[in-house]
């Protein structure tokens, strides 16, 4: 890092696919943007405790529901929460 320049990487913690983000949209008890992106951001803090494991994970979120996914490789060797769909409150 220098005045001029700076240099970064970017590293992926999770993907969601369009399905569980439309289930959110779908199934969640609030709507618009900021609660979406709270629930979002429960997937990186959640990060470093889904991968001691099992494989599959389940995250609940503030807006009520919960992620449900698995941890797989991305394709840059590293662990990422792959999430398959959004449960709304049961």
């Amino acid at each position: 890092m220098t005045p001029l320049f700076c240099a970064g990487g970017v590293i992926s913690l999770a993907t969601v696919g369009l399905h569980a983000l439309a289930r959110r949209v779908q199934r969640g008890t609030t709507s618009g943007l900021t609660p979406i992106f709270a629930d979002l951001q429960t997937l990186g803090e959640a990060y470093a405790k889904v991968l001691q494991g099992p494989n599959s994970f389940r995250i609940p979120v503030p807006s009520g529901g919960h992620w449900r996914g698995v941890v797989m490789r991305s394709p840059d060797g590293r662990p990422q929460l792959t999430v398959r769909t959004f449960v709304g409150r049961e």
